[in-house]
């Protein structure tokens, strides 16, 4: 393309600024791109909610708290908050036990948190098992 213009003896330099602008911004803006679109996809196919219990692929543990365009908070039962790119949490395995009745997920997460979510899953292992 660029040969056709010299030909044509056309300006090429600001061609290449353009594509070379175009190319920093995209770099620029890559996670950005990723994080939102994800966050798209979290806030409206609602599988994560505020409130939900969920585990993720390296072991943290902890309540939604707060889900965002770019990024999703959670509260673990030592009351850490950890934050979560949307991007990372859609390109991992999450585990969603739901909302765990009487924890008080989003206001806080009280001291008998690990009893009731080991009650939650025993709850969910017999219901499975039932099943079968």
């Amino acid at each position: 393309m660029l040969v056709i213009l010299e030909i044509w003896e056309l300006p090429t330099l600001p061609i290449i600024l353009v594509l070379i602008r175009s190319f920093h911004r995209w770099i620029a803006f890559r996670n950005t791109y990723n994080n939102l679109v994800a966050g798209l996809e979290i806030t409206y196919s609602e599988h994560l909610k505020v409130g939900h219990l969920i585990k993720l692929e390296l072991g943290q543990m902890g309540h939604i708290t707060h889900i965002s365009w770019t990024r999703t908070v959670i509260k673990t039962s030592q009351g850490d908050l950890v934050i979560i790119p949307n991007h990372a949490l859609m390109a991992n395995t999450i585990i969603n036990y739901g909302m765990v009745a009487g924890t008080g997920a989003v206001d806080g997460v009280q001291s008998n948190w690990p009893l009731l979510c080991q009650q939650h899953l025993l709850q969910r292992y017999l219901t499975v098992s039932a099943r079968y």
